[in-house]
């Protein structure tokens, strides 16, 4: 679904080329987007937020009027944050999708315990042991306390493994992957080329 909707939003954007300012394409072109990340935020917030805001930029980049996304982006950011405190505050038994998750994670960020041996701090103790240099390749202890150390929480193992050298070089690495993905956008011929290619690169380096 990330992908098509990336190539999706590239070809509209141009198909729409000659009528890009107009508000009718601007609405037509986002409310597309807006339907696919309705689906997926019920059960993936974060994965909604990512598509989103990656179609967001692609529009940006395409060339739609101002005016319009500045508005939508000031009533996104802003539902957004109503929505998360809203979850975080409720007391009421009614869910959305994994909205006791999200309120958890606000309120948790709000007020942290640092005491508490959860998957934060441990990754916290993990990028503390880690240093500058690291304690080597496969020499984690924290990985074997957390569930999710393979995935989410895979950063601060290999900084745990490989210290903040390592950490800033695997950064280094995403941020050359997204600039050789803007410069071969710049080199496409066609626009839908161009919108694809940053659209995807766009998608990853805000995930990573």
């Amino acid at each position: 679904a990330k992908v098509i909707l990336i190539v999706y939003t590239a070809r509209l954007l141009t198909l729409k080329k000659a009528s890009i300012n107009t508000l009718e394409t601007f609405l037509r072109i986002f409310i597309s987007i807006l339907i696919i990340v309705a689906l997926i935020v019920k059960e993936n917030f974060s994965t909604a937020a990512l598509v989103l805001l990656s179609c967001f930029v692609m529009l940006i980049i395409g060339g739609t009027n101002k005016k319009y996304w500045i508005r939508t982006l000031l009533l996104i950011v802003v539902g957004g944050v109503v929505g998360l405190l809203y979850f975080s505050k409720s007391t009421s038994n009614v869910e959305f999708g994994r909205s006791e998750t999200w309120g958890n994670r606000v309120e948790t960020w709000l007020h942290p315990n640092h005491e508490e041996l959860n998957q934060p701090n441990t990754a916290k103790m993990a990028i503390a042991r880690g240093k500058v240099f690291g304690v080597g390749i496969g020499n984690t202890v924290h990985a074997r306390l957390m569930t999710q150390a393979d995935n989410d929480f895979i950063y601060a193992i290999i900084i745990e493994e490989t210290g903040m050298l390592g950490g800033l070089v695997i950064l280094l690495l995403y941020s050359i992957f997204y600039l050789r993905c803007i410069k071969i956008s710049m080199r496409c011929k066609g626009m839908f080329g161009s919108l694809t290619v940053f659209g995807m690169g766009t998608m990853i380096y805000m995930q990573a």
